[in-house]
């Protein structure tokens, strides 16, 4: 499916910051958050198969393209970014929406979800990586300590101030591949490049510890926990740990053929399942 040509771009005042998003269709809201590397743009693959069924809404996280990254005051951490969503969520007027999170932007909804369960009719995380305290079996810990080392070799670009190296090294810790900045497609590779400034406020954080197992085996609505065919084994063990955490109703669903960012890959399996589950959802 080709893409649909781009949405006008609209800008939110959440108050100490401006958030560029998109929109289109009606109906009860549907609100994307991308993850690390990326902005509103990483969700385009399913703009043309949620939007004509609902309202559909992605918007740049604080820090990430093409929102201003001059004023640095606030911490780049998942609670700082769930209030923002919050604050974007009343800030449009929403109402009560259903919120759809990839990866980073999956520890983000979690969040936001325990804070504020009445603003969320659903919340959809995909490898969020959330890694809570509960009992690990060696093999999963050996699998989950992979992922967080190739993850943390991004430190060492980072003290050089290089943010290009470490967002090419975020492609290859996220898609288990030493070549895989190579084998992104230009348009792809340019998303990462145009978010790289995100990566000195994420440094200087401070970072916190994630959602509480607590805070997660409370929430409310409808979960679903999502992740691709082909990820590598550290974030689907962490699927497996959040899964754990959540309520018994937790959902979750397999995106075929497709690694950790499978919007690209296959959107129409993964939208026609968050659809399913939005409806079940709505009741």
């Amino acid at each position: 499916m080709s893409a649909a040509p781009f949405p006008q771009v609209k800008v939110a005042d959440i108050g100490d910051a401006r958030l560029h998003y998109v929109e289109e269709g009606a109906g009860t809201p549907v609100v994307f958050v991308h993850g690390a590397g990326g902005d509103w743009r990483t969700w385009e693959p399913l703009r043309p198969l949620i939007a004509p069924r609902h309202r559909f809404i992605a918007y740049s996280r604080r820090y990430h393209w093409p929102n201003d990254t001059g004023d640095q005051s606030k911490p780049y951490n998942v609670p700082a970014q769930a209030d923002d969503l919050i604050t974007l969520v009343q800030a449009l007027e929403l109402g009560r929406v259903h919120v759809v999170g990839g990866s980073y932007g999956g520890r983000v909804v979690l969040e936001a979800a325990a804070r504020r369960p009445g603003l969320f009719l659903s919340v959809a995380a995909s490898e969020a990586a959330i890694t809570p305290p509960p009992y690990w079996r060696v093999g999963a810990l050996l699998k989950a300590k992979a992922l967080a080392d190739d993850l943390g070799k991004i430190a060492e670009p980072m003290r050089r101030g290089d943010t290009e190296a470490a967002t090419m090294q975020l492609a290859r810790a996220v898609y288990g591949d030493p070549d895989a900045w190579e084998k992104l497609d230009e348009s792809q590779r340019q998303r990462f490049l145009d978010n790289r400034a995100s990566w000195i406020p994420l440094s200087r954080g401070p970072q916190l510890p994630p959602t509480s197992p607590e805070a997660l085996g409370r929430l409310p609505m409808p979960v679903l926990v999502v992740e691709g065919e082909t990820t590598v084994p550290g974030f689907r063990v962490t699927n497996d740990q959040l899964m754990r955490c959540l309520p018994k109703s937790a959902q979750r669903y397999v995106v075929p053929g497709a690694p950790h960012m499978w919007y690209p890959v296959n959107p129409s399996a993964a939208a026609k399942r968050i659809l399913e589950f939005i409806s079940r959802a709505e009741g």
